[in-house]
């Protein structure tokens, strides 16, 4: 996101840290590039490089609602103060591998092209005793090498990426509640950045 705030231009990719300075925003959109003057923001199409004239958006969100991103609530790691990381599982093998004990759960998103990267993974942790859960669709592979398997809906790439996401929410909100945390309001929760 770029924000232009009188004398100062500065590009954040989190909205929350900017709200304090200004809700005047501009959002690049695909095909686009943005160059920041002292004075101004340019937005150019990079397929020709022609000026792209927008007017910067009011943000109207309060800064609760902005900080959930649409979200009805924070996630896991925000809400439940339980350590989590999400990584590719091709980053898991160079060093959180270690850390991998008998009965520990490691949650897999699989993607419909990417189920034999997958069963890779789920057996490298297998081998060390973990849980595995398998978020994806229907695949027989994925049911007999892993623990578990959430199946969402059967659709292209992209749509599976994001219904993926879906039972982490639901994972994210209902160990929130079950630790006691009202998910609506995290503690101590502050997202900071800003380029001058």
């Amino acid at each position: 996101m770029t924000y232009y705030i009188q004398d100062l231009s500065c590009v954040s990719s989190d909205l929350p840290s900017i709200l304090p300075l200004t809700r005047a925003v501009i959002r690049p959109q695909d095909g686009e590039i943005v160059t920041l003057w002292a004075d101004r923001v340019e937005v150019r199409s990079v397929r020709d490089g022609k000026l792209i004239t927008r007017q910067p958006e009011v943000v109207t969100e309060t800064m609760d609602a902005v900080q959930k991103g649409g979200y009805p609530h924070f996630m896991l790691k925000e809400i439940t103060y339980a350590h989590c990381e999400g990584m590719l599982s091709t980053e898991f093998k160079h060093g959180p591998l270690s850390a991998v004990s008998t009965g520990f759960p490691i949650i897999f998103i699989a993607g419909p092209n990417d189920v034999p990267l997958i069963i890779s993974g789920i057996n490298e942790v297998k081998v060390r005793g973990a849980r595995t859960i398998t978020i994806g669709e229907e695949d027989a592979r994925l049911r007999v090498n892993g623990d578990d398997l959430v199946v969402i809906p059967k659709s292209d790439a992209q749509i599976s990426a994001l219904l993926g996401v879906l039972p982490m929410q639901l994972l994210s909100y209902h160990m929130s509640v079950l630790r006691g945390f009202d998910p609506d309001f995290p503690r101590n929760l502050s997202k900071t950045l800003m380029v001058d």
